[in-house]
């Protein structure tokens, strides 16, 4: 399940992990590697003792280098809390990447999370080069490496479930108040598996991102092929 070819065990990785089934299964998939990890917590719920818990936990049984940031509303009253937050999440993980004097920071993205990102792109109409999500990529002179993005978020909870793996749902990812809890719960629940298949055939040759002009939302909030 986790593509190994992206990693090399006599390097080090910073493992972001929010609780959730993803970052908790990239977590106990990589536990033998030589790794650390972040946690960050917003306070944007009154259960986020639960996320760290489950992280914290987890870091302790199997002796992992934990690092735990914490925030408050004070912190991003202004902006789009989305894009404050990733900046926000992203100074921490170069902290800790400094500090640990890291290869890489490995993050839980999955192929669904890309599946939402093209529609996020296409429904703004912005137009970078690739729609989608990256397998490894630069941000604030870390690399990043994503060895999920060809399994799906059931995937992951199924592997949480059959590896007795504790993870902690954010239930905000199930509301609609920000853009992609609003694309996963109200456009892209309506896709089947076949039509998930047919899009990820679109895709570039890692399969993990897509040419801008290949692909449009269609009227019935559908992402097709382009007739060109």
């Amino acid at each position: 399940m986790l593509n190994t070819s992206l990693l090399d065990k006599k390097k080090k990785y910073l493992l972001g992990v929010s609780g959730g089934p993803d970052s908790m299964a990239l977590l106990d998939m990589m536990h033998e590697y030589s790794i650390c990890v972040a946690h960050v917590n917003y306070n944007l719920r009154d259960d986020t003792e639960e996320d760290y818990k489950v992280v914290h936990d987890y870091c302790i049984a199997h002796s992992i280098p934990f690092y735990y940031k914490e925030f408050t509303p004070n912190d991003y009253v202004r902006g789009n809390f989305q894009s404050v937050a990733r900046d926000m999440r992203y100074a921490f993980y170069q902290e800790v990447y400094k500090t640990e004097q890291c290869d890489a920071l490995c993050l839980g993205h999955q192929k669904d999370d890309v599946i939402e990102t093209i529609y996020m792109h296409l429904e703004r109409d912005s137009h970078p080069d690739y729609l989608g999500i990256q397998e490894v990529s630069r941000r604030l002179g870390m690399t990043i490496i994503r060895p999920l993005l060809h399994v799906t978020k059931q995937d992951l909870r199924d592997y949480c479930d059959d590896h007795h793996i504790l993870f902690h749902d954010d239930y905000t990812n199930f509301q609609t108040e920000f853009t992609r809890d609003r694309i996963r719960n109200t456009i892209l629940n309506q896709y089947t598996d076949s039509q998930k298949e047919e899009l990820q055939n679109l895709m570039g040759v890692e399969g993990r991102y897509i040419s801008f002009d290949k692909v449009i939302i269609s009227d019935n909030d559908k992402i097709i092929p382009t007739k060109n």
